[in-house]
């Protein structure tokens, strides 16, 4: 899962349980699907683990670009769903199903549309939150798919216009996406909440063979894409390649966009490095703990998960210098400039050799501070509805 990901599905195991009524809503294509508290536990159920998904209806069957997971999964939120509708009829279902006093949580990117923000809207006395993970697609639009940065630029211009809060996952991401909000309009009312930092129970055998039994690596956890900086990670490994005794690095990540370079690179195969791309959170959890350092020389995050999570279980970070780093992680990581290619080079040596003074030359570690859950987010969150 990706980082929003984590959070929808953190919002997902803990809000159904707080409140009797609840709905779950989820668009797919032109469509709209309503689920009551059941159906949403239902499908949360589904999204564990904990019951296999459907048979395919006929329906499904007919989409053949498809696959059977997808195709599985749409028939059982049809079977799930209280109602589903397209957008001319979302108004309506909302009054009907839900009534006054909806306050909506727009806790991914996907829904923010005029035409759902403005159906919750229509309903009496009803408030839409949003959370906004971060708003890197206008601060580097170099590393953004072909059109994303218009399509962005309107999910900021909906939010300010018809959302009533708007929840930061950081105070660096709020002051960032708070100068957008100015440049477009009104900034609407904003809140910092936290992200929860937490990390599965380690499951060594969902690991693959070839990572069980690894000796000194490095990890590095993200989508392979361009803002990730792995280009920077397979540049000091180049540097290791004619070492028989250099540490291993993992890549773990699925393959994202923009990245052609690097995807080349990874598919020669290059030594002393392996790249996996479908872990479950029990494997990456292992691996994580395992790991000599997480490596993570990032251009830009909203919050950053994998450096907080590592910091959680005693592993060593070593991060590009941003300021949510510093912001959540304090003074616990080893901060360095994300193209300063020998700085990394010369610490992650003193790492491998056991130098820890060496590595705090080229940044600091420290104790990790207390690092927030998510029952102190949604003690921020709910407070608000």
């Amino acid at each position: 899962m990706t980082g929003i990901d984590r959070v929808e599905l953190a919002y997902l195991n803990a809000l159904p349980e707080r409140f009797a009524c609840f709905y779950g809503f989820v668009r797919v294509g032109r469509s709209y699907f309503l689920l009551d508290r059941n159906g949403t536990i239902e499908l949360r159920a589904r999204l564990h683990g904990e019951t296999p998904w459907g048979s395919r209806d006929l329906k499904a069957r007919l989409f053949r670009r498809h696959g059977v997971l997808r195709q599985s999964a749409l028939s059982d939120l049809r079977r799930l769903s209280m109602m589903d509708c397209r957008p001319d009829g979302l108004r309506r279902a909302l009054e009907n199903r839900c009534g006054p006093g909806l306050r909506y949580l727009n806790v991914g990117h996907s829904n923010i549309d005029s035409r759902v923000f403005a159906a919750v809207s229509a309903v009496a006395t009803s408030r839409t939150l949003v959370l906004l993970h971060d708003v890197i697609p206008l601060e580097f639009p170099q590393y953004q798919r072909t059109g994303s940065v218009q399509e962005f630029e309107e999910k900021l211009k909906v939010i300010a216009a018809l959302a009533d809060l708007v929840i930061h996952p950081s105070a660096d991401s709020r002051f960032l996406a708070e100068k957008h909000f100015a440049r477009i309009g009104p900034v609407p009312n904003g809140v910092v909440a936290h992200l929860g930092v937490e990390v599965a129970e380690p499951v060594h055998e969902d690991l693959p063979v070839p990572l069980r039994s690894l000796g000194q690596f490095f990890l590095t956890i993200g989508t392979i894409e361009p803002r990730k900086n792995h280009r920077l990670l397979l540049d000091l490994w180049r540097v290791f390649e004619d070492e028989p005794d250099a540490p291993t690095l993992v890549i773990a990540g699925q393959r994202g966009w923009n990245n052609e370079e690097v995807f080349r690179r990874l598919d020669e195969k290059p030594r002393h490095v392996i790249e996996v791309n479908d872990l479950t959170d029990a494997a990456m959890s292992a691996l994580l703990r395992n790991a000599d350092a997480l490596l993570h020389p990032s251009y830009a995050e909203g919050f950053g998960l994998p450096p907080a999570e590592a910091a959680l279980i005693g592993t060593k970070v070593v991060c590009s210098d941003l300021a949510v780093f510093r912001e959540v992680l304090g003074n616990s990581p080893v901060y360095l400039n994300e193209s300063d290619l020998y700085s990394w080079e010369r610490t992650i040596r003193n790492l491998a050799t056991g130098n820890a003074n060496e590595a705090r030359a080229n940044g600091r570690i420290g104790a990790a501070s207390a690092l927030p859950t998510w029952q102190d987010h949604f003690n921020t969150v709910l407070n608000l509805l």
